[in-house]
């Protein structure tokens, strides 16, 4: 009842408490309702009041008085109320007399300053619930209130309501308590009566009805459940008994199969119990062997009894807990091991000691892992260690191992921690920066890799660099890092001496004047020495870094012949030396370079590219151009001049003689010697005969000779040479110096001669033709006809002489095409060749004749007039062709007709081969549209060799196209023949396109094929495919055909072999199948079945050979013989448990599982019920699932472990292997069992050790790696996956090898087998080769870990990045690399000195130029190669340039021999490292060709002025001839009746004529004679030669002619060609001193890309050639070199100038094409000419015939000219041409009188008039006042010199001398012109 009345107290209190609550809450709620009700009410209505107030209309109505009617219109009931306010506080509204309560003026000013808008407001003790509204527009406050009364009028209906809910409430909430109240009680009852019955000890007792969810079932049902509990324990407390002295069996057989030794001694430390024999040490095989010896008493080995074994049992005896006492020992066998002890001492209760229990564990596994662990470290190239950074920057090593620290010395390892905890290991310099950055990025947690200098034991410095891991945190905030330094002290010095290497090839190459470059493997240009360099001058570098040669602007493509010397040597990686290329700049000057390069090679072998230098040889080669040309020029001018040059010196010796003089008169050839005085070579003449006059008194006739040489006054004599008459002219130079000139004055005669002579050889020539020679007039009429057979007696040229060729044939041009296109091209004026037509002859015949021609013009104005031709009979040959025609088209066999371009005709058998309808779908075709695109070459190449040489080619095979463009092969053959009059050939066609498909099949079958064929010819094999490759174990069928087949008989079986082979190859016979054993290729040895068949393999008896590999088979076979007895042997023998179970039935088990699981027989384990009695009962039902899916043929798992259950109860753990097999005739589950218990207990041991082994690896930034004993890879660390790209997985066993660089794979694999073979330490250096490409070079060194009797139980290396170092070291090596191939291919020589001056390198130009070794130049024994007069200059300047550390510069001689003297430019540098100077760096240009090619300028000027001097002479000269010419003629008209008066005119007037002529070869000898090129025929240019060739070379050469017909012309100048042609045939003939053939031969060429030019100079196109052939003495390979160089010869001195070949050359090119020379010594000399062919018609000369000389009609003519005789031979040559003269001497007076004279018509002037007056001048002004005025100049020079210098526009020019017939047509022509 008491806690009845509790609950219903405390329940009735709790209602009243929550109505109270609730009462207080509803009257809050009603009170905030009523008023926001009527907060929300006034809002309303102030704003419609304010509304209405801002809504009124005018201010009137915003009054006071109208806002206080307003609000009183808006007034509500009682106690509301408006109100409103001025901002001055007074009231408005509402007024004074009304009862409103007013508000206080503290208020009134709240309110209207805005600081109150809304709430509670007293007035005078009463509340207003009030709104404020403040109107800015009107300026007026105005509110409304309501009393709080009001605001609650409301509350106490709301009050009632909530009341009576209240009371309801507590009502309802007072009776639920008391039912409630009721039940509670009952079953608290029950509760309280069952824990008193637990309490009594009655567990039995139970509360029922316990199944609710509330809290009070929940109670009761854990009574029920404390209730079951209490009783079972109590039951187990009954059966504790019992089970103890089970326990304590448990607790035995535990420590009996613990991995740990359990051990408990008395007070006397000996033992009374010891467990776990396995861990019995020393001598003791048993536990009770040990009992009751004292602790540490079996260790009878010295070696344990030691200090600390002692103090160990020093301990025990003191009574201390012993943790973790570690000792060591060692079996019978030798074997260490490591054992670790903890004890607890015991106590009775009284405190006694009575002994110690404890513990003993094997730790072998972890200490090997921790020696393992620190031999690593300890050959680690550096200092590992493990650094604590603590929160207060205190930095603490927690490991240090510096055994690989060689810097710190031989200290031991305390004071190498000492010294390394006092920072003295690091450069003071570095100490504070290094410690900083520990700090920093320890705390930020990033690995730290930085370097710094150390410092060793002797104060040496050494650079170091530390790599940290990433830091770990720990709870105490101290950071751990692990970390290892390195010595990179030689990677550093490597850089250094790099850099060294680097300046002192930047240097060299500053001071060099080439440029040194490097190209990559593909040969782009990827450096260069100087940017500013000459390759710079003409290109940006981004036109040429990463660009080839031949791809820069402006630069040949690579396909231009001009690279293809450069191209072989870059393919084949061959150095090259002075090529040079040119390129076209921008501003179209052209560049030119010489290149040299050195292929190099890395430490491999593998090309790398190219180094080398390049010049600048753009000034040289415009130098040598100049030269040339000035040389040239001089060489053209003199050579050409058809007059004898001869100088002297000052000191009368010979100069210089030209071709013309020497080749003068043979017999004085031997004096015309460079240096012969004059006197002698004027008496040897005179002794010779060649002066007439000195044959009476040769010594008088000398002396007065030579007194005329000193002042010479005109010619002195003629003399003649054979037929030759020779004027020789002597005159003095300005140099003291003088010059002969001697002029051959019968030319004129020996032109008439040959002129004769050609008529009559030709006209010889057309009386002797087979052929017709006609001629027709401008309309094509026969007008002439000479010569030959026209084929027929019935026709005479009577018969056709003034009829067209058609008329005379009868055709009927209308409807014959041909004839009418024949006739179009006759009227257009084209020649023509080879037209054909035909007739009937008298006898019916059919006569055919093919005819030529070519239109003739008139020479004057170029009319048309005519035709000249030739017509030959061809009957013959066109019915030889019809036949042979008919034959073509009649054959099986496909033939095509074609030229060289085009397909003149099929047979229908080509025709049908080519797939087409007709032969004229094909016929005109190009024939290479009809030849595969990769045959094309070829074929033309044949076709040119069948066209031009006349070759039959053998059958060839190769491919053409048909019409529709497929591919087919053909045989064919070529012939050439003649086709319709022209040059073709027959080709013949074989298709052979389904014999090379079948062929094709054929092969392919064999060679795919899966069995081994081959094929021999009893000797030999010549086929087989891959699988026989394969097969005999070789890489391919090359490595077979060609061995002999004997190679693959086994030895012994030799005679068999050959019976075999015989019988295929011999005797034809099939050989049956035979099993066969064979030898391999690579030496071992197969069984094959094998088959020989005879065939026939492309045309030759042959074996085919069938072999199929049966090795295999057999030994399967003797396997399958062995398997039962080895399977027998092997169960038997195995140390593995073997059980076989049939439905768990134990049917067959093993001696080795019987002592697995402790049975004492096979019977015994045989008997089990089940073979489940053998395992684990967690583990049975496995058993069962596992053989249900097995035999259901399932895939599960065939290898497992489970917990196995010995006979003594006892667990283990077995790994089995399980597998279906037949047991007689029975279906049996076999497994294979291994006891792996002690591996599982020994490997949960070391897994800590190797754990702690792992963490310090795995942060370990060297590579870490360790193999067994054999070498197989079994751990690497995280820093080794890094570098290697590899995985743990793939570096397994001996994958660590995948990413060694396939380079150094073989030697690595070589040099770690061997280290491990010879069980000795390995280190190497090598590449890996990571899958993303990356290279890295790393060292690896590994160390011998081996047990206590010296077998290698391991390895374990360490791998170091060293890529900085050895890129370091390649970049110097490549530094130095490049600067040695630069300076070797290098033309200019290239030293190096010390800081003291003395030389330490010299290259191999230098060594050259030296004549000395490299080796015997060092020091400054190179002076000995030195001119001895230039050594003293050299020191003096060297020893200057080295005390003031500048430069030096200049020019000597090296050598002392006179052959062998070098002028060179000596140029060095000093060169610095930091601020020392450490040497010079020098260059040795050899200028010795540029002195001489500057000496050669000197003396090409000299020739220049030579020419400059005589053509001023032959100026003056012409002015004299001018007189004497003019006034012969003058005289001769004036005596023409006197015959005496008139020869002796006439002599005189032919001597003017001839000195005109010499001074005409003066000024061409003077460069004043341009060439005057025409379109000519060479033909007949050399035709015309004839007779001049005949007696130039004399009657002992036999001159040939080879002229092409048809030949095309050129545009050249006829009489350069003469000279150039008469030169090489005079040449020709000297080199045939005892005679021989001379033979011309001209020709068409065409080239282009198939066919290029002989020289790359001149471009692609149509030329014509001419060679002159001899048969002569040739030349040797030296002479032909320099044939075309000047002054190059090869005859005596006075024998020949050396400029004959170069004018020719010089010749060839000024004409825009070639020369080139062929040449065999003995065998005769070919010399060809090429020019471009002319697109123009031949202009042929005709000599013009006299006409009179045309009169003037009385016009005035002004004469001007400064030379009086001149002025006077003019007046009488222009009077005797009925002209009126007026004469000035002067400008000014010519001025003067054409001012004076209205009339005057023509100015006729001379050029040069004297005092700085010139004729074109005067005609200039005379012209400004009289525009009409014409104007004739007359000079000395010529009209090309003349045209120079004057505008064409002021008037012609006449030469002097002039004749009069000459003078009065260019008079004629300046008048009627200038009328025109």
């Amino acid at each position: 009842m008491r806690l009845l009345s509790k609950f219903l107290l405390v329940s009735i209190t709790g209602l009243a408490v929550m109505v109270a609550t609730f009462a207080g809450v509803g009257i809050g709620v009603i009170d905030d309702v009523l008023y926001q009700n009527s907060i929300r009410v006034l809002r309303a209505e102030i704003a419609s009041v304010a509304q209405t107030l801002e809504a009124s209309p005018s201010p009137e109505t915003r009054s006071a008085e109208a806002v206080a009617d307003i609000l009183a219109d808006h007034k509500r009931g009682t106690g509301d109320s408006y109100f409103a306010y001025a901002p001055d506080g007074t009231r408005i509204y509402p007024p004074a007399n009304d009862r409103f309560i007013p508000f206080s003026a503290a208020t009134i000013a709240r309110l209207i300053d805005g600081r109150e808008s809304e709430g509670w407001i007293d007035a005078e003790g009463t509340r207003y619930l009030s709104h404020i509204a403040v109107l800015p527009s009107l300026d007026l406050l105005i509110g409304a209130r309501i009393p709080e009364s009001a605001v609650f009028a409301g509350r106490s209906r709301y009050f009632m309501a909530l009341g009576g809910a209240a009371l309801a409430i507590m009502l309802i909430g007072t009776l639920f308590a008391f039912f409630v109240s009721r039940s509670l009680t009952r079953r608290i009852r029950l509760t309280q009566s069952a824990l008193e019955s637990i309490s009594a000890g009655e567990f039995g007792v139970r509360i029922e009805n316990v199944d609710g969810g509330d809290e009070i079932s929940v109670i009761q049902r854990r009574i029920n459940a404390m209730a079951d509990v209490f009783a079972r324990r109590a039951s187990e407390r009954d059966a504790a008994t019992g089970w103890l002295e089970e326990n304590e069996r448990r607790f035995r057989d535990f420590a009996e199969t613990a991995s740990d030794a359990f051990w408990e001694t008395d007070a006397d430390l000996r033992y009374t119990f010891f467990a776990n024999p396995g861990h019995d040490f020393g001598n003791f095989q048993t536990a009770e062997s040990i009992i009751g010896t004292v602790r540490g008493q079996y260790f009878d080995d010295p070696a344990y009894n030691s200090a600390v074994w002692a103090r160990h049992v020093e301990d025990l005896k003191q009574h201390r807990v012993i943790r973790n006492f570690e000792f060591s020992g060692q079996y019978p066998d030798g074997k260490v091991f490591h054992r670790i002890s903890s004890a607890t001492p015991l106590f009775d209760e009284n405190g006694v000691f009575t002994g110690y229990r404890g513990t003993t564990t094997d730790i072998t596994a972890r200490v090997e892992t921790e020696r393992k662990l620190e031999n690593l470290v300890s050959n680690l190239p550096g200092i590992v260690f493990q650094r604590l950074l603590h929160p207060d920057d205190r930095i603490e090593l927690s490991y240090f191992s510096a055994s690989g620290a060689k810097w710190l010395g031989d200290r031991s390892d305390e004071e190498k921690l000492a010294a390394w905890k006092g920072g003295e290991f690091a450069h003071p310099d570095d100490r504070d920066t290094l410690r900083r950055a520990i700090i920093e990025n320890a705390r930020a947690g990033r690995a730290f890799n930085t370097e710094f200098r150390g410092l060793t034991e002797s104060g040496d410095i050494v650079w170091l660099r530390t790599l940290c891991s990433t830091s770990t945190r720990l709870p105490d905030g101290v950071i751990v890092q692990d970390g290892v330094v390195f010595d990179i002290t030689d990677f550093k010095s490597a850089e250094h001496e790099a850099r060294l290497l680097e300046q002192r090839l930047g240097d060299f190459a500053a001071a060099a004047s080439d440029t040194l470059w490097e190209t990559d493997t593909e040969h782009r240009l990827t450096w260069i020495s100087d940017p500013e360099s000459i390759e710079n001058r003409y290109h940006t570098p981004s036109a040429m870094i990463g660009r080839r040669r031949w791809e820069f602007p402006g630069v040949a493509p690579k396909e231009s012949p001009e690279w293809a010397p450069l191209l072989d040597a870059l393919d084949n990686h061959r150095p090259f030396r002075d090529f040079e290329f040119a390129s076209e700049l921008e501003n179209g000057k052209r560049a030119y370079r010489r290149i040299s390069g050195l292929p190099v090679f890395d430490d491999d072998g593998v090309f790398a590219g190219y180094r080398g230098i390049s010049s600048d040889i753009t000034a040289s080669i415009e130098r040598e151009r100049e030269v040339r040309e000035t040389q040239q020029q001089l060489i053209d001018a003199i050579e050409a001049s058809d007059q004898g040059i001869v100088l002297f010196g000052p000191d009368d010796r010979l100069i210089f003689a030209n071709r013309f003089s020497l080749d003068l008169d043979p017999d004085l050839k031997e004096v015309f010697v460079s240096g012969v005085s004059y006197e002698k070579m004027v008496r040897t003449a005179a002794e010779n005969g060649r002066f007439p006059d000195a044959a009476q008194n040769s010594e008088e006739w000398i002396q007065a000779r030579l007194k005329y040489h000193l002042d010479p006054q005109g010619a002195f004599t003629n003399i003649v040479i054979g037929d030759r008459h020779i004027e020789i002219r002597e005159e003095r130079l300005p140099n003291g110096g003088s010059i002969i000139r001697q002029t051959d004055v019968t030319e004129q005669v020996h032109a008439d001669n040959a002129l004769s002579e050609s008529q009559e050889r030709f006209r010889n020539f057309a009386e002797s033709s087979s052929d017709w020679l006609w001629e027709t007039d401008a309309d094509f009429r026969f007008t002439a006809a000479s010569g030959g057979s026209v084929g027929s007696e019935d026709v005479t040229p009577a018969d056709f002489i003034g009829r067209t060729r058609w008329d005379f044939l009868g055709v009927d041009v209308e409807r014959d095409e041909k004839w009418r296109n024949h006739i179009d091209d006759l009227i257009a004026h084209k020649p023509f060749r080879n037209f054909r037509y035909s007739r009937i002859g008298p006898d019916g015949r059919i006569l055919h004749r093919s005819t030529s021609g070519v239109p003739y013009f008139d020479p004057a104005n170029r009319s048309f007039l005519g035709y000249r031709g030739t017509t030959a009979d061809i009957t013959e040959q066109v019915e030889a062709e019809q036949r042979y025609r008919t034959l073509i088209e009649q054959s099986p066999m496909p033939m095509v007709v074609h030229d060289t371009r085009f397909i003149s005709y099929l047979n229908s058998a080509a025709v049908e081969m080519y797939g087409a309808n007709s032969a004229a779908e094909l016929t005109g075709r190009p024939v290479l549209d009809f030849i595969h695109p990769d045959e094309r070459t070829e074929f033309k190449e044949r076709l040119t060799d069948i066209m031009e040489n006349g070759n039959v080619t053998p059958l060839v095979e190769h491919r053409r196209l048909r019409a529709d463009g497929s591919e087919f092969t053909v045989m064919t053959r070529g012939v050439p023949i003649m086709w319709d009059g022209k040059r073709t050939v027959l080709a013949t066609l074989i298709d052979i396109t389904d014999r090379i498909q079948a062929e094709q099949q054929y092969r392919d079958l064999i060679e795919n094929a899966p069995m081994a064929l081959s094929v021999d010819d009893g000797e030999r094999f010549i086929f087989v495919n891959q699988a026989f490759a394969e097969l005999f174990g070789v890489s391919g069928p090359e490595d077979v055909v060609g061995r002999k087949i004997v190679e693959m008989a086994d030895p012994e079986d030799l005679d068999e072999f050959h019976d075999r082979t015989r019988a295929v190859s011999q005797y034809r016979r099939r050989l049956p199948i035979k099993q066969l054993d064979r030898r391999r290729f690579d030496g071992g040895s197969i069984t094959v079945l094998s088959r020989g068949v005879p065939i026939q393999w492309e045309g030759r008896p042959a074996t085919l050979g069938i072999q199929v590999d049966i090795s295999e088979r057999i030994e399967t076979e003797k396997a399958l013989e062995d398997s039962e007895e080895r399977f027998r042997n092997l169960v038997e023998g195995s140390r593995q448990g073997v059980l076989l179970h049939v439905n768990f039935e134990p049917v067959f088990v093993n001696a080795a599982l019987v002592e697995m699981f402790g049975y004492d027989s096979e019977a015994e384990l045989l008997a089990l019920p089940t073979a489940l009695d053998l395992v684990a009962p967690e583990a049975r039902e496995k058993w069962r699932q596992n053989r249900v899916a097995r035999l259901s043929g399932l895939d599960v798992e065939d290898d497992y472990e489970f917990t196995g259950i010995r006979k003594d109860g006892s667990q283990i753990i077995v790994h089995i292997t399980v597998r279906v097999v037949n047991w007689q005739n029975r279906t049996a589950i076999q497994g294979t069992m291994i006891d792996v218990t002690r591996r599982r207990e020994a490997e949960a041991r070391i897994r800590e050790s190797e754990e702690r082994f792992r963490l310090l690896t795995s942060t370990s930034p060297v590579g870490i790696f360790v193999t067994d004993a054999s070498g197989h890879c079994e751990y690497i660390n995280e820093a080794y996956e890094k570098m290697s790209g590899l995985t743990s997985a793939q570096a397994a066993g001996q994958g660590w090898g995948q990413a060694i660089h396939p380079e150094d794979k073989d030697r690595v694999f070589e040099d770690w087998y061997a280290s491990t073979r010879a069980e000795r330490p390995f280190r190497t250096e090598f590449r890996f080769l990571r899958a993303d490409g990356n290279v890295t070079w790393a060292i690896a060194q590994a160390v011998t870990q081996r047990d206590s009797s010296g077998k290698t139980l391991r390895y374990i290396g360490a791998i170091t990045d060293v890529t900085g170092r050895v890129r370091a070291e390649l970049a110097r090596k490549k530094s130095d690399d490049r600067f040695r191939t630069l300076t070797t291919l290098s033309p200019v020589g290239v030293f190096l000195t010390d800081e003291n001056g003395r030389v330490e390198y010299v290259n191999e130009a230098l060594s050259k130029m030296l004549h000395m070794r490299p080796q015997d130049a060092f020091g400054h024994k190179w002076l000995a190669g030195i001119h001895q007069e230039d050594r003293e200059s050299l020191v003096r300047a060297w020893e200057l340039a080295y005390t003031e550390a500048g430069s030096l510069e200049m020019e000597l001689r090296m050598g002392d021999d006179a052959d062998r003297i070098r002028w060179v430019l000596i140029q060095a540098s000093p060169f610095d490292a930091g601020n020392t100077r450490t040497g010079y760096v020098g260059a040795v240009t050899d200028i010795t060709e540029r002195r001489a090619a500057e000496e050669q300028l000197r003396q090409v000027q000299k020739m220049d002025a030579i020419g400059q001097l005589t053509g001023g002479i032959a100026h003056d000269f012409n002015n004299l001839l001018a007189i004497v010419q003019g006034n012969l003629e003058l005289l001769r008209e004036r005596a023409p009746d006197n015959e005496r008066l008139t020869s002796l005119i006439n002599a005189a007037h032919g001597a003017a004529r001839r000195g005109a002529t010499l001074n005409q070869r003066l000024l061409a000898f003077a460069r004043r004679q341009p060439l005057a090129p025409s379109t000519c025929d060479m033909n007949r240019v050399v035709n015309e030669m004839a007779g001049l060739f005949i007696r130039t070379l004399g009657d002992n050469v036999d001159l040939r002619t080879q002229f092409a017909e048809g030949l095309w012309p050129a545009n050249i100048d006829p009489n350069g060609l003469e000279t150039a042609v008469l030169n090489l045939a005079i040449n020709a003939r000297d080199a045939m001193p005892d005679g021989g053939n001379l033979t011309i031969t001209t020709a068409n060429r065409t080239f282009g890309p198939d066919r290029p030019p002989p020289d790359q100079d001149i471009p692609y196109g149509d030329y014509v050639m001419l060679r002159v052939s001899d048969s002569g003495t040739g030349m040797d390979t030296e002479t032909l070199e320099k044939a075309f160089d000047p002054f190059y010869t090869t005859k005596g001195m006075g024998k020949g100038s050396g400029l004959g070949l170069s004018m020719v050359y010089g010749f060839a090119r000024q004409s825009g094409g070639t020369a080139n020379v062929e040449s065999v010594a003995g065998r005769g000399t070919s010399i060809t000419l090429l020019f471009p062919r002319s697109e123009d018609d031949v202009e042929i000369r005709e000599t013009a015939k006299p006409e009179p000389a045309p009169e003037g009609m009385g016009e005035r003519v002004l004469i001007v000219d400064d030379d009086s005789d001149v002025r006077e031979m003019a007046i009488g040559m222009f009077e005797s041409l009925n002209y009126t003269t007026l004469i000035a001497s002067s400008a000014e007076e010519a001025l003067g009188i054409l001012d004076s004279n209205d009339n005057i018509e023509l100015l006729f002037t001379d050029v040069m008039l004297g005092n700085g007056d010139n004729g074109p001048e005067l005609a200039r002004k005379a012209r400004h006042g009289r525009p009409g005025l014409r104007v004739l100049f007359a000079s000395g020079y010529t009209a090309t010199e003349f045209d120079r210098g004057t505008p064409f526009e002021l008037g012609a020019l006449i030469s002097k001398p002039y004749e009069r017939t000459e003078l009065a047509r260019a008079v004629r022509v300046a008048l009627e012109t200038s009328r025109a």
